[in-house]
C-alpha cells in the first residue's frame, strides 16, 4: 500500500488554484451603451448575464448567434516522460485523446491549435495562451476552450499538468498551475470560457479525500468552466479497448452530440450531465476502477458549446500504436514509485 501510495504522487490534479506570476491583463475600452447612442442601433450580440447566470433557454433562443462565435481552441498532449526522466511513465493513448478532440472541436466550429509532446512544454502552452489573449479583439463574440491530456499532480494545495519535459525532482517548478491556466483564459474576456483536463488526481499526502471541487465564488455569473477527469483523490484510466482515456473518449461521444437534448443543442450542463451518467455506469464495470468527472466551476448559469452531428469516424492515424512503455533496467536503480508505475501503465491514465 505505501508503494503504491507513492506512485499516486506522480498522477494528480486537484481542483485548487496557486498564486503565479501572471501577463498584465491587456486593457479594454470603457464599455458603452449602443441604444444609448444610437437608439435605432442593433442590439449588442454580448451575452447579458443575469444574477444568476445566463439560462440553458435564453442560450437556445440566441443559438443561431452563438454558434457562430469565433471559437479558438488549444489542445495539448504528453505521451513521452521518459526522455525527460525514467520515473515518470509513458502513456499509451494521449496522442489519440488528441486527435479526437480536435476532430471533433473542429466538427463543432473551433478552430484548433494542437500542441503534441515536445510542443507541449509549460512555456508554449503558456505562449499560446498569453497570444490568444491578445488576439481575441471581440471577446463579448467569442468561446474558448483549453484542453490537456497527460499526467497531473498536486504539491499541497498547489496544482499542476504534467507538461512536456517534467521531472520527478522538480515537478512543482516544471509543471503548468491549473491556476495560471485558468487566469489566463478569464483574460481573454471571452464570453464562454471552458477547460477539459484529462489527468490523475491522487495526493501522496492524502488518501481517496482531495479538496472540494467547486470554489468559494461558484455563483459568480463570469468565469472559467472546467471538466476535470476525475474525483479528488481517484484515477483517470486509460483504455485499451477504446484506444483512449476513459474521460475523452465520452467526451468525444458528448462533443458528436449524445449529450444533446430534444432540442439538438449542447450546452456545458447538459455535456457534465452526459459525462456524470455515463462514466458513473461505466465505473460498475469494476468498481476497483472508479472514476467520475469533476466540475470546479468558476461561474453559475450555462453555457452553449454545439448542437447534436453524426458520429464522426477518426482517420487510421489517430488509432494508431500506442506509446510505448520502455521496462526498467535491472542493473539501475529505480524509485519505487517508477517500478509499480511502469507495471500498471497500460491500465491507469497516469501510469498508476
Amino acid at each position: 500500500m505505501t508503494e503504491l501510495n507513492s506512485t499516486f504522487a506522480l498522477c494528480l490534479l486537484l481542483c485548487g488554484t496557486i498564486a503565479h506570476a501572471r501577463t498584465p491583463a491587456r486593457p479594454r475600452p470603457a464599455a458603452t451603451n449602443p441604444a444609448a447612442a444610437n437608439p435605432a442601433a442593433p442590439p449588442s450580440t454580448a451575452l447579458a448575464h443575469t444574477a444568476k447566470g445566463i439560462t440553458r433557454a435564453d442560450l437556445v433562443k440566441r443559438a443561431d448567434t452563438i454558434l457562430k462565435f469565433n471559437k479558438p481552441a488549444i489542445i495539448a498532449s504528453v505521451s513521452d516522460y521518459t526522455q525527460a526522466d525514467p520515473q515518470l511513465s509513458n502513456l499509451m493513448f494521449t496522442i489519440n485523446d488528441m486527435i479526437s478532440m480536435k476532430i471533433a472541436l473542429e466538427a463543432q466550429g473551433f478552430t484548433v491549435i494542437a500542441l503534441q509532446n515536445a510542443k507541449a512544454t509549460a512555456t508554449k502552452i503558456l505562449d499560446n495562451l498569453r497570444g490568444l489573449a491578445t488576439v481575441v479583439d471581440k471577446p463579448e463574440d467569442t468561446t474558448v476552450v483549453f484542453y490537456f491530456s497527460g499526467h497531473g499532480f498536486a504539491n499541497g494545495d498547489d496544482n499542476y499538468l504534467a507538461t512536456y519535459g517534467s521531472t520527478f525532482g522538480e515537478l512543482p517548478k516544471q509543471g503548468l498551475a491549473m491556476h495560471e491556466v485558468k487566469q489566463l483564459l478569464n483574460e481573454t474576456d471571452a464570453a464562454q470560457r471552458m477547460a477539459f483536463i484529462d489527468v490523475c488526481r491522487r495526493d501522496p499526502q492524502q488518501k481517496h479525500v482531495g479538496l472540494n471541487c467547486s470554489t468559494a465564488n461558484s455563483t459568480s455569473p463570469s468565469g472559467t468552466r472546467v471538466l476535470f477527469s476525475t474525483t479528488p483523490g481517484w484515477f483517470s484510466d486509460e483504455e485499451p479497448t477504446l484506444r483512449l482515456g476513459r474521460f475523452t473518449h465520452f467526451l468525444v461521444r458528448g462533443l458528436q452530440g449524445e449529450a444533446a437534448m430534444d432540442d439538438g443543442f449542447i450546452s456545458w450542463n447538459d455535456l457534465k450531465n452526459f459525462m456524470l451518467a455515463n462514466m458513473r455506469r461505466y465505473s460498475m464495470k469494476d468498481l476497483t476502477r472508479v472514476q467520475i468527472p469533476c466540475s470546479n466551476d468558476d461561474s453559475s448559469g450555462d453555457l452553449l458549446i454545439g448542437k447534436r452531428l453524426g458520429p464522426i469516424a477518426l482517420p487510421a492515424a489517430a488509432m494508431g500504436s500506442p506509446m510505448a512503455v520502455p521496462a526498467p533496467r535491472a542493473s539501475t536503480p529505480l524509485h519505487p514509485a517508477s517500478i509499480t508505475h511502469n507495471s500498471l501503465a497500460a491500465i491507469h491514465r497516469a501510469g498508476a
